[in-house]
């Protein structure tokens, strides 16, 4: 019975883990997302900043719900994540601002450039997050695979938008 018991509250300690975790995936998604609007030169700075600021309001309390249900190593890694996310945040507005108004395809390639140059610490942080997550639900999970899938599509994106606006540097 008490065997019956303990199983029963590691069902639910993994299904509270679970619905957690399924809200913090898309809202770390969704900040690495946002990164993607300091290429927009068309924003204006204020623009950019209220856009980017409602994007970490809007995840701030799924990614906060980490704290009651993961282990300190996945806490680690969010925290790895975040802390990551909010640097090239604050280098990627400072590059903007150094920028004025220009709108210019050099302004272009200088803020894509800062933006490819930063994203290459992502993808080692984010396979990480997922591994312990992953370990955590006792799901499998190849994360070089995954990791080396990042880097790819990261290659991918930049290649189409030095296309678009030539060589990033």
């Amino acid at each position: 019975l008490e065997n019956h018991r303990e199983n029963e509250r590691e069902t639910l300690r993994l299904n509270l883990k679970r619905e957690v975790f399924l809200q913090v995936a898309p809202a770390i998604q969704n900040n690495y997302l946002a990164l993607s609007a300091f290429v927009d030169l068309q924003l204006s700075i204020s623009d950019l900043h209220k856009k980017t600021q409602d994007t970490l309001a809007q995840s701030a309390g799924a990614i906060a719900k980490l704290q009651a249900v993961a282990a300190d190593e996945t806490l680690e890694a969010a925290r790895q994540v975040q802390t990551l996310l909010g640097t090239i945040w604050v280098r990627l507005i400072a590059a903007r601002s150094g920028l004025d108004e220009r709108t210019d395809i050099a302004a272009s390639k200088e803020i894509a450039g800062l933006w490819e140059k930063e994203d290459a610490a992502f993808p080692p942080l984010i396979s990480s997050l997922i591994e312990h997550v992953r370990q955590e639900l006792h799901l499998p999970f190849d994360k070089e695979r995954f990791e080396v899938g990042i880097v790819d599509s990261n290659a991918r994106l930049f290649t189409e938008l030095e296309k678009i606006i030539g060589p990033l540097g």
